[in-house]
């Protein structure tokens, strides 16, 4: 899966290259709230990322995303944990714009890979043990979006929330998908045209 993402978009590279009309470079922070088994797993998620698009029309922009998200586990059947995973997405990102104006509301949709590092140590009180887990791994995710812009000249405020899915595996190679709802808020800046 990871070298037909790979070749996608190497393949759509020198296209979106000749059609360009613009450049955006943004940054937005950002928290990750996690849904389902996930939330049972570890607390609110702070991060944020960086984006590179380019402006294929007035309405539509394609590009790429890197970013890093901080999750801390929390304690459950009655058993006291403690660390982290952190996830690095590595994606594509495209959006559509509803209005060109002042207030640009807009939907998308990211795809790519998400790098997680976990570790996590386990206190067993009534054993007198302690567990200790470590794991790197990339999964494939997707993250449908919709936000809103609101454009002051060249800078632009960025508002937007994302529902994230990361398909892997648990730590005994089960499938998972682990989710989680993304607010971002961050400033874009354009260039060109």
């Amino acid at each position: 899966m990871k070298k037909i993402f790979i070749f996608v978009v190497f393949l759509l590279a020198p296209f979106v290259a000749v059609q360009a009309q613009g450049i955006l470079i943004g940054a937005d922070l950002g928290a990750g709230i996690p849904q389902g088994d996930f939330a049972d797993a570890v607390d609110l998620g702070i991060g944020g990322e960086l984006k590179g698009r380019v402006y294929l029309k007035d309405k539509f922009m394609v590009g790429a995303n890197v970013g890093y998200y901080y999750y801390s586990l929390v304690d459950r059947d009655n058993l006291k944990v403690s660390g982290e995973t952190v996830y690095i997405p590595l994606t594509a990102g495209a959006e559509y714009f509803f209005f060109t104006k002042l207030v640009k509301p807009y939907v998308g949709l990211d795809a790519g890979l998400y790098f997680n590092s976990f570790n996590q140590e386990i206190d067993v009180d009534n054993l007198n043990t302690s567990l200790k887990n470590d794991d790197t791994n990339s999964s494939f995710g997707i993250a449908p979006n919709a936000g809103v812009m609101l454009g002051l000249g060249g800078v632009n405020l960025n508002a937007n929330v994302k529902y994230v899915n990361i398909f892997g595996e648990d730590l005994k190679g089960d499938n998972q998908t682990n989710t989680m709802f993304v607010f971002q808020l961050g400033l874009a800046f354009k260039f060109g045209v």
